[in-house]
């Protein structure tokens, strides 16, 4: 297993050359238009074992840098066994960055207004505790995951993937509702003081 001291790529480089080689999963069965695939208990256990491996190579950034946290930047596959049956919805959701200044709200959102970048420097000048808050919508699936052992999982899978281990593959049960648009989430923020030429919205808060 190559470890994170003894190699020249990024936490993010090694666990991308582990996608590359691992991603999407052999030999287990694919769900149409999702990166959602399901196969036995021993195939996803010998997947599951794999990523823990590389992941447990880079425990020691985890802890030190990410807070013991794995971070979402890595897109670590997500793993259910005892699989009994999935509901697939379908929601408006938004994607959230926070900012202290406009230079790196630029850097990660793009181009902005010059008028609504010289209005927000003028506000945090007049008040140094407020930061920017950047919000775009996307089209999110989320998968409601029944097992045998545990209260049903909500998850989030769009860009790192799902995995989902079952006695009889073929015959694991998807409800498939992404026709069904939940009720939008309601907004806490106002009126957005601008949009970026990425589809970012920014507030003050």
């Amino acid at each position: 297993m190559e470890n994170i001291k003894t190699s020249s790529l990024s936490p993010e480089g090694l666990f991308r050359k582990w996608r590359n080689a691992h991603w999407p999963p052999k030999g287990m069965r694919s769900y149409p238009d999702l990166p959602l695939y399901i196969g036995t208990h021993e195939q996803v256990a010998e997947f599951s074992q794999t990523m823990g491996e590389v992941l447990l190579g880079l425990s020691s950034h985890i802890e030190d840098t990410c807070r013991g946290k794995i971070p979402r930047w890595l897109d670590v596959p997500k793993v259910s066994f005892d699989v009994l049956r999935v509901n697939l919805t379908q929601t408006i959701a938004k994607a959230s960055k926070q900012f202290a200044d406009t230079d790196q709200l630029v850097r990660r959102c793009g181009r902005f207004d010059a008028n609504t970048l010289q209005l927000i420097n003028a506000k945090l000048l007049e008040n140094p505790f407020l930061y920017i808050v950047a919000h775009r919508p996307f089209h999110d699936v989320r998968a409601y995951v029944f097992s045998s052992n545990s209260e049903p999982d909500r998850l989030h899978f769009l860009q790192c993937g799902l995995v989902l281990a079952c006695t009889q593959p073929d015959d694991l049960l998807i409800q498939d509702q992404r026709n069904i648009y939940r009720k939008r989430r309601k907004d806490a923020y106002g009126d957005s003081l601008g949009t970026s030429d990425t589809g970012w919205s920014i507030y003050l808060k």
